[in-house]
């Protein structure tokens, strides 16, 4: 399963990136224009490598993966950047520690997956540091209720494809053909919001040449997490992956901090070890009582 640890890591340190790199491109360009250059990006780059250069079969076998596209990366893709205009980048990295409470009950009750005690105490611990940090930044001011609540509504949609991904992974064992798919469907949906949205300057006007990195790396964090995290699923259950969540948050707080130069005190820094005391616990006391291997 380390091929899956690895797998997750990566997906983490790519979607704590998003927050900063989304807020970075939001003084450029418009929500809409975000949510679409960022997915339809990621799905012509996916597109490419599948299809293109490495030939794969593309034969759709379930119809799964679109309606995973809709929620995630669509309707995420639309909470968090929306969220993130209104809130701290801090607090859209850190709110994904509240998937470990959702999943191993979602995973119990419609994938009979079973919940370790440590990880029950560990999402205790997860959600304690995101409600700590999200009054932490609203009463600095740097956060919102309003942003913060977009945000909880794209964990909802991220907890609920999290269970169609994994029955998915379990039968389907090319994660590059999923993700291509599921990002089918959420360009769809991207596409129709921006035309439904057409800034009047014309698309994409505002930004300047200098600002390629920033829009690579936006479809980089799209493509790159969903691809990892669908690759992950085909071996590790809900549960554990979940506990991954609150990782972004450390990785995330380092990153707003250095590009934006937010606020740190003393109360962040005790919401952060709360949420990544809660991603580690599980593995701390599997150790400890069952040695190593």
């Amino acid at each position: 399963m380390y091929k899956a640890t690895l797998a997750m890591l990566g997906a983490i340190m790519l979607w704590a990136s998003s927050a900063s790199a989304s807020k970075t491109a939001l003084a450029y360009i418009s929500v809409p224009e975000g949510v679409a250059f960022r997915i339809i990006g990621a799905a012509l780059l996916l597109w490419l490598i599948g299809f293109v250069i490495l030939r794969r079969d593309y034969r759709l076998r379930s119809r799964k993966p679109l309606l995973m596209g809709v929620l995630e990366p669509a309707l995420v893709t639309f909470f968090i950047m929306t969220g993130i205009a209104h809130t701290s980048a801090v607090n859209a990295a850190v709110v994904w520690g509240i998937l470990p409470v959702t999943q191993p009950l979602l995973g119990r009750l419609f994938l009979g997956e079973p919940i370790q005690r440590s990880v029950a105490v560990g999402a205790v611990l997860a959600v304690g540091g995101t409600l700590l940090l999200f009054a932490t930044k609203q009463s600095d001011g740097t956060g919102t209720l309003y942003g913060d609540l977009l945000l909880v509504c794209a964990v909802g949609a991220a907890s609920i494809n999290q269970m169609l991904a994994r029955t998915v992974a379990k039968a389907e064992q090319n994660p590059l053909l999923t993700t291509s798919y599921q990002m089918v469907t959420a360009s769809i949906l991207a596409g129709g919001y921006l035309l439904m949205n057409l800034p009047e300057s014309g698309l994409l006007a505002a930004v300047p040449l200098s600002a390629a990195p920033v829009f690579a790396l936006l479809i980089i964090t799209t493509a790159g997490p969903f691809f990892l995290y669908n690759y992950a699923m085909q071996t590790m259950p809900i549960g554990r992956i979940s506990l991954f969540a609150p990782l972004s948050g450390p990785i995330g707080a380092v990153i707003a901090t250095i590009v934006f130069s937010e606020p740190v005190n003393g109360w962040i820094l005790l919401a952060i070890s709360l949420s990544l005391s809660g991603a580690l616990l599980p593995t701390l006391v599997n150790r400890l009582w069952r040695g190593p291997g």
